[in-house]
């Protein structure tokens, strides 16, 4: 377990978008018996859940709720020096996705920009990341943006997945205050790591052999348990 405090900055403001579709579980177009929906949004507390329509990104997501950020702020956008993207729903491989917010927004040049690829606990790690650029010197502000759309990679039919994830993004703004600080506990259990996984698309299989390797798959009791 690795515990840190880093000093000298603080959180300059937050913003969140959604996507205006809202999927009710309880639907019964969905196709799920209705005892077995009701078991889950008992244990889970989702009864609904926001979803993108086609073609629109986490990328897309977190654009919106840093737009609204930087005009709120008033932030110049040459005086963000950092921009952290955390997914794990980009738009391609490659090339990675912070670079294609960091045109959107319109940021300088000299502004570092890059993806990391984490899900659950990927904002307090991109938090900790960004402070500890900060902290290490040659920044001032730091946008940190975190987005997900897990409706894109779920199975529809495995109501195990797609009745508790539903599709958001964030941006987070991070500038130098010699008053602030945070404290950080970060720790990793990878030998769970077959729990919730998505088998195929990536470089171990890239054209799975069964097409259900492309979506999530969840051992929902043992997440749980854990």
């Amino acid at each position: 377990m690795s515990r840190h405090t880093i000093e000298g900055f603080r959180v300059a403001g937050v913003s969140a978008c959604v996507p205006p579709r809202s999927v009710d579980n309880l639907d019964p177009a969905l196709g799920f018996d209705p005892d077995e929906v009701r078991k889950v949004v008992a244990m889970a507390g989702v009864r609904q859940r926001r979803v993108v329509d086609e073609g629109v990104t986490s990328a897309d997501l977190c654009f919106e709720a840093a737009e609204r950020l930087l005009d709120r702020l008033g932030w110049e956008r040459d005086s963000v020096s950092g921009l952290v993207f955390v997914t794990q729903s980009p738009d391609y491989f490659l090339p990675s996705t912070s670079c294609m917010l960091h045109q959107w927004l319109g940021l300088g040049d000299g502004c570092a920009a890059f993806d990391v690829g984490l899900g659950c606990s990927g904002y307090p790690y991109g938090l900790y990341i960004a402070a500890a650029m900060l902290r290490a010197g040659g920044h001032r502000r730091i946008l940190l943006l975190h987005g997900e759309t897990p409706s894109r990679f779920v199975d529809p039919a495995d109501h195990a997945t797609t009745l508790l994830f539903g599709d958001s993004g964030s941006a987070t703004a991070l500038e130098l205050d010699e008053g602030g600080r945070g404290h950080f506990c970060l720790h990793t259990d990878g030998s769970g790591h077959a729990g919730l996984i998505m088998r195929g698309g990536g470089f171990r299989d890239r054209f799975p052999a069964n097409p259900r390797h492309l979506a999530l798959e969840m051992d929902g009791a043992g997440v749980f348990n854990f």
